[in-house]
C-alpha cells in the first residue's frame, strides 16, 4: 500500500510546481515563459521549494495526523484538506511574487548592476511583452501608427490588436494601412518641415526574428486631420 508519507511529500512538492507554471501562462497578466527548459525547471523547483516550507509550517498539525494513516485513504476528508490547502497556498504565493516579490528582487539586482555599471534588467523575460504588455512605451490605448518590417515585407497602419510572444509568435493586426501607406509615400516627398510623421517615437527590433516596428509621434497627423477633409 502506498504509504501516507510518501503521498504526502510528492502532493506537496509537485503540485506547487504544476500551479507556478500553469499561473505563469495562464493567470498572470503578462504571461510569462521561459523558452529555456532548464530555466523554467529551476524557476518551478524554487517555487516547490518554497510552497512545501510554508505548507509545512502551516499545515504541521494536520500533516502530522496524515503521515500517522496507515493508507492515503483511510481519512478522504484529510486528504482532500492537504490538497486543498496545498493548492490555495500555491496560488497566494505565486500571486504575492507576481504582485510584488518579483519587483523587489528586480531592484535589488538593477541595483547591484547600476553598482556594478551594467545594463539594468527588464521586469518581465521577454522584451516584447515589456514593449507590449505595459504602458512604459507607448500608451496602448491610443491609436498607435506603425510601420512593421519583416523578411522584406513592410506594411504601416494604426495598431489595433496584437498577441503576446508566449510561444515565439506574436500577431499583429492594422487598420487604414492604404491611408497611412500613402502618407507615409507622401512624406518621401516633402521637406522635413513638412511631413505629416516628422518624428519617431522610438522602434522595437527584434534580431532572431528579424522583426522591425517603428512607432511615429502622430500630433503633426491629427492636426492635419483636424483641418482636412480627406482625413
Amino acid at each position: 500500500m502506498f504509504s501516507s508519507d510518501n503521498f504526502l511529500f510528492i502532493v506537496l512538492f509537485t503540485v506547487p510546481g504544476a500551479i507556478y507554471l500553469l499561473f505563469n501562462k495562464y493567470v498572470r497578466p503578462i504571461p510569462k515563459v521561459e523558452r529555456d527548459q532548464t530555466a523554467r525547471l529551476s524557476s518551478a523547483l524554487l517555487f516547490s521549494f518554497v510552497v512545501f516550507g510554508l505548507n509545512l509550517i502551516i499545515l504541521r498539525n494536520g500533516l502530522s495526523s496524515f503521515i500517522q494513516l496507515k493508507s492515503v485513504f483511510d481519512d478522504v476528508g484529510e486528504l482532500l484538506k492537504v490538497l486543498a490547502a496545498d493548492i490555495i497556498i500555491g496560488f497566494i504565493v505565486a500571486f504575492l511574487w507576481a504582485a510584488v516579490g518579483k519587483r523587489l528582487f528586480l531592484l535589488l539586482i538593477n541595483l547591484i548592476n547600476k553598482l556594478m555599471k551594467r545594463p539594468v534588467e527588464s521586469e518581465n523575460s521577454i522584451l516584447f511583452n515589456d514593449v507590449f504588455e505595459t504602458d512604459k512605451f507607448f500608451d496602448r490605448s491610443a491609436e498607435n501608427i506603425v510601420t512593421i518590417e519583416k523578411d522584406g515585407l513592410k506594411t504601416s497602419g494604426v495598431l489595433k490588436y496584437w498577441t503576446p510572444d508566449i510561444t515565439g509568435r506574436c500577431e499583429f493586426i492594422l487598420q487604414e494601412t492604404d491611408e497611412i501607406e500613402r502618407y507615409l509615400r507622401n512624406d518621401e516627398t516633402l521637406s522635413e518641415e513638412d511631413k505629416i510623421f516628422l518624428r519617431i517615437k522610438f522602434v522595437y527590433f527584434d534580431t532572431s526574428n528579424e522583426l522591425k516596428i517603428t512607432f511615429y509621434d502622430r500630433t503633426k497627423y491629427d492636426e492635419w486631420c483636424k483641418s482636412s477633409v480627406n482625413c
